[in-house]
């Protein structure tokens, strides 16, 4: 388990001819804040997200932003 961090991350991906980018920015702080945006339609996802980053981290401010390509229209079932 990851107890403390400070970092920046960016990852970019496709899923069913939708493409993806994803950067998540880290800083330490006392307790587990986690910042989720997502596009419009991946919204539902969001405590998904939130509980994945949670599995992962006990403290730091967590940013994590994912931008989807224009004409992006990804499906129900995208796997996390």
């Amino acid at each position: 388990m990851i107890r403390s961090m400070t970092g920046f991350g960016h990852a970019s991906f496709s899923v069913e001819g939708a493409s993806f980018d994803v950067e998540v920015r880290s800083v330490n702080h006392r307790h587990l804040d986690v910042r989720v945006r997502l596009p419009h339609g991946l919204a539902a996802f969001e405590g998904e997200v939130r509980a994945l980053v949670a599995a992962r981290l006990d403290r730091g401010k967590v940013d994590l932003s994912v931008h989807a390509s224009a004409g992006a229209t990804p499906s129900d079932s995208i796997a996390l």
